[in-house]
C-alpha cells in the first residue's frame, strides 16, 4: 500500500498540495479534477519523486523519507510513474521497451519476446524498429506505458494515460487497465476524464486547488 498522511508540498512559497491524505491498495483509484488542481504533483509525491514539505509518505508501511537510502531505493523501484509527456531514450521503440528488463538481467531474446507480446496488446508492435525520437505524442505515451508495464511494478501511477490517443488506442489501453485491475494490480490514475474513471476505477479522490475535497465511488463523479 502507498499512503499519504497530511502531505503538503510547494514549488516556491505558495503550497500546491495542502494536507492531502489518501491511500492506494490492491485497486485502481483516480485522482480526478481539473488541470492545475495538483494531481500530477500528488502522483510524484506518491512515487517518492518529490519530498513533502510536511506530512508523511508510506510505501508498504514504511516512511520512505526516514529510511536509509538503500532501503528507500528498493521500495521506490516497486513504483513506476508514467508522465503525460514522457521522455524517450535513444534508439528503437523496442529497445526502449526492453531497457528495464535488461537492467534486471533478463536476456535480450527473452526481453524481446515479452516486449513484442505487450506491444501487440497496445497496438504498437508495428513501431518496434522505429526511432523512438520520431514518435507522435500518442505513440510516445503508449511506449512509456509499455516500458512501465514490462517490469511488472507493484504500483503504477499514470498521468492522463489516454491523452493524445485516438479511439482505437484508447480502447486498447482501457482494456489493458481493466485487465490489470482484475488481477489486483495497484494503479493510481490522474485524470479529468470522467469516462475513464467510471470504466476502470473503484474509487475516486476529487482534487481541487491542491486538496482532496471528497472521496467517492466512480458513478458519483458524474453527479
Amino acid at each position: 500500500m502507498i499512503k499519504l498522511r497530511e502531505v503538503y508540498f510547494s514549488y516556491n512559497k505558495e503550497p500546491v498540495v495542502k494536507g492531502v491524505s489518501l491511500s492506494l491498495g490492491n485497486e485502481c483509484i483516480a485522482l480526478a479534477g481539473p488541470n492545475g488542481a495538483g494531481k500530477t504533483t500528488i502522483l510524484k509525491l506518491m512515487a517518492g519523486i518529490y519530498r513533502p514539505k510536511k506530512g508523511e509518505v508510506f510505501i508498504e508501511g514504511k516512511n520512505i523519507w526516514k529510511l536509509p537510502e538503500k532501503e528507500a531505493i528498493t521500495l521506490r523501484r516497486k513504483v513506476v510513474y508514467v508522465h503525460e509527456n514522457p521522455i524517450v531514450l535513444r534508439g528503437s521503440v523496442l529497445n526502449n521497451v526492453i531497457f528495464g528488463l535488461e537492467l534486471r538481467g533478463v536476456s535480450k531474446e527473452e526481453a524481446r519476446k515479452k516486449a513484442l507480446k505487450l506491444m501487440r496488446k497496445l497496438g504498437i508492435d508495428e513501431l518496434a524498429e522505429k526511432d523512438a525520437k520520431n514518435l507522435s505524442a500518442g505513440q510516445a505515451q503508449l511506449l512509456a506505458l509499455a516500458r512501465a508495464l514490462i517490469v511488472e511494478p507493484s504500483y503504477m501511477l499514470l498521468d492522463e494515460p489516454l491523452a493524445n490517443l485516438d479511439w482505437k488506442r484508447r480502447k486498447s489501453v482501457l482494456e489493458l487497465l481493466k485487465e490489470l485491475r482484475e488481477t489486483g494490480r495497484s494503479i493510481a490514475i490522474a485524470t479529468h476524464d470522467a469516462f475513464l474513471v467510471s470504466l476502470v476505477c473503484s474509487k475516486a479522490y476529487i482534487i481541487e486547488n491542491g486538496s482532496v475535497v471528497s472521496e467517492t465511488l466512480p458513478p458519483a463523479i458524474f453527479q
